[in-house]
């Protein structure tokens, strides 16, 4: 076994958790109620941070997605398959393009998505979206999977600090969100006019509202009236 590679054990696994920023510490606290044993190495403090635990990953992730159990304040996890010291330049990319080759858990016709996030104000040769140009490539060629970047089968995560690269691959439903990092991104369209109706926005798909299926509703919040705008759209 490559010595960046992380063993996978039948009582042990490594992920990466993700909470709003300012948050990570109750985060933390509700994955120590659910795993005894439970250790956390920060990321980026109070947001990002790296979770060992005893137990296998189809334990954990099964847990951490529950809806009786799922944590309010984890936004985001995915698993630690492999880790590498990187040099923040294209040979990183190499390796992970190598990596990705080895793997054997995609099928033909699967749909593949690649996320990305990495630490702030760290010089990269390299952009988020750059890893995505490099892997995409080797998804295509070698497994004729179809890579995308949103309704997808399986996600390859990449998280990449200053000095070390996380990767994983998992099903969408046990990152507990299928958008990087757990932050849904909208475009900035002329009539998204507050931080209000984005909320509401991500409301939406979070949790499934089937908002046109109402006819009333009341818009308590102050102005600009986001809320108010969103749902006149829904009719």
């Amino acid at each position: 076994m490559d010595q960046n590679e992380i063993e996978s054990t039948d009582n042990t696994c490594r992920l990466i958790g993700t909470s709003n920023h300012g948050f990570a510490h109750y985060a933390q606290m509700e994955i120590r109620k659910l795993f005894a044993g439970a250790t956390f190495t920060t990321l980026v403090k109070n947001e990002i941070f790296l979770i060992n635990l005893p137990v296998a990953y189809d334990e954990a992730a099964a847990v951490l997605a529950d809806p009786q159990t799922e944590p309010i304040f984890l936004r985001h996890v995915h698993p630690v398959m492999w880790e590498l010291p990187i040099k923040r330049d294209e040979s990183d990319l190499e390796q992970l393009r190598a990596w990705v080759g080895e793997q054997s858990e995609f099928s033909e016709g699967e749909k593949v998505a690649v996320q990305t996030c990495r630490a702030a104000e760290i010089p990269f040769d390299y952009t988020v979206y750059g890893v995505k140009a490099a892997v995409d490539p080797i998804l295509q060629e070698k497994f004729h999977t179809e890579p995308v970047v949103q309704h997808m089968d399986k996600i390859i995560s990449v998280y990449l600090s200053a000095d070390r690269m996380y990767v994983g691959i998992s099903l969408p439903e046990l990152n507990l969100s299928d958008w990087s990092g757990g932050a849904i991104r909208f475009r900035r369209d002329e009539g998204l006019i507050s931080r209000a109706m984005f909320k509401l926005l991500e409301a939406e798909i979070k949790f499934h509202l089937p908002l046109q299926d109402f006819k009333r509703a009341l818009d308590i919040g102050a102005a600009p009236g986001g809320w108010t705008s969103l749902l006149l759209e829904r009719g």
